[in-house]
């Protein structure tokens, strides 16, 4: 947990070891763990909610494993998309506070996306198309994709927060393959680097 000055270890523990699940959502009073992977190779579709001290496994899971999806959103108010199932996949999985349902899929195939916003109102970007990334970026509003400016650099995989009007995606893997320091920030009508 992070204080505002300073990071302390959680009580809590996840109930499902596993990674590439989103942890990125949410508050720290509110938080979400979001599928993964699930050594050698198995896709989780655990659902756990962080209150600030314990991670509680849902009963509602979601319908499909997937890992290195893009998601974004609140407790009561999320999606993820695309990801790996063990295949890269175009669907969409959306939840207001109870239960998983199908949302509109991707217009492609993709994973390792940023995300930021919520289910009404997010931005994915930095989409990872194998074997290559690019730097298209695409609106959710909970019922249809639209486009929105690309990227200025192309990576994928990094961090990312904020709104669907003022977004950051920072670090990520490049096509190289490498890695990258860039930071870009969204402001709903331009995207700019920032190294």
């Amino acid at each position: 947990n992070f204080n505002g000055s300073a990071w302390t270890t959680s009580p809590g523990t996840l109930n499902t070891s596993r990674f590439f699940a989103a942890i990125n959502m949410g508050t720290q009073t509110a938080g979400v763990a979001i599928a993964g992977r699930i050594p050698p190779g198995s896709k989780s579709t655990a659902y756990e909610q962080y209150d600030g001290n314990t991670w509680t496994t849902s009963p509602n899971s979601l319908s499909t494993g997937r890992q290195q999806y893009g998601g974004a959103g609140t407790q009561t108010s999320m999606f993820i998309a695309g990801g790996e199932t063990p295949s890269v996949v175009s669907t969409t999985e959306e939840n207001t506070g109870s239960s998983w349902s199908s949302g509109t899929a991707l217009p492609q195939v993709a994973t390792d996306m940023f995300a930021s916003g919520n289910l009404t109102a997010a931005i994915v970007s930095g989409f990872r198309q194998s074997p290559l990334s690019v730097t298209t970026s695409l609106t959710y509003d909970g019922t249809a994709w639209g486009s929105a400016p690309s990227m200025a650099n192309t990576y994928y995989g990094g961090g990312s927060g904020g709104t669907q009007t003022a977004a950051i995606a920072a670090g990520g893997a490049t096509p190289a393959p490498g890695q990258t320091t860039a930071t870009e920030e969204f402001n709903a009508e331009t995207t700019s680097l920032n190294i």
